[in-house]
């Protein structure tokens, strides 16, 4: 869309058209009424006001025409930018209407499911995911550990899930090697309160 050139298409269609009906509408009047200096000051009058509308019309339309031109290119921009980071977050990202159904989901979440998501339920993926606003919670799926957000945006929901399997497995490991020193401790303790006695 070119909006100079698009301002100045309308702009002589309206003089054009304009133009031909002041002639032929005044031309026809001065063969019925013979007074030709009327007709010539009339068909003067109408076209300096023809030429007048036209450029006031133009710069009107290449205004209005660039301002769209400048709305949807920053649209557009704005789109591929959103578009850009919605494809390449390395969580997992979908989007739902207001009844949960999954309206689009970005690749990462296909290292959490083997296909694509999109159409269903959110709650036939895992129980616990509900479209709720601003819930916040750790679910286990297919063999890892994910922080769940759902919240609410216009016109649905937005979840967002992190795999923190890796987390979750390190706590574990850490934990373990606590355990069996935790029962020598708690037998010692124990066997003390018996000899005490």
């Amino acid at each position: 869309m070119d909006p100079e050139r698009d301002a100045l298409r309308i702009a002589l269609y309206y003089a054009l058209f304009s133009i031909l009906w002041i002639l032929s509408s005044d031309y026809l009047v001065a063969l019925m009424f013979q007074p030709p200096v009327m007709v010539r000051l009339s068909v003067l009058k109408g076209s300096l006001f023809i030429i007048l509308t036209s450029l006031l019309l133009y710069f009107l339309l290449r205004l209005y025409l660039r301002s769209l031109t400048d709305k949807e290119r920053a649209l557009r921009i704005s789109e591929h930018k959103f578009r850009s980071l919605f494809m390449e977050l390395p969580v997992g990202v979908v989007l739902m209407d207001t009844s949960g159904r999954i309206l689009e989901s970005n690749p990462a979440m296909g290292r959490f499911h083997d296909d694509s998501r999109d159409g269903m339920l959110i709650g036939d993926i895992h129980p616990d995911l509900e479209p709720a606003p601003d819930r916040e919670f750790m679910v286990r799926m297919e063999g890892r550990w994910l922080r769940v957000l759902i919240t609410r945006i216009e016109g649905g929901f937005l979840g967002i899930f992190e795999d923190l399997t890796d987390i979750k497995n390190s706590e574990e490991a850490a934990r373990s090697p606590l355990r069996p020193t935790e029962r020598s401790l708690q037998s010692s303790i124990t066997a003390s309160k018996i000899t005490c006695r």
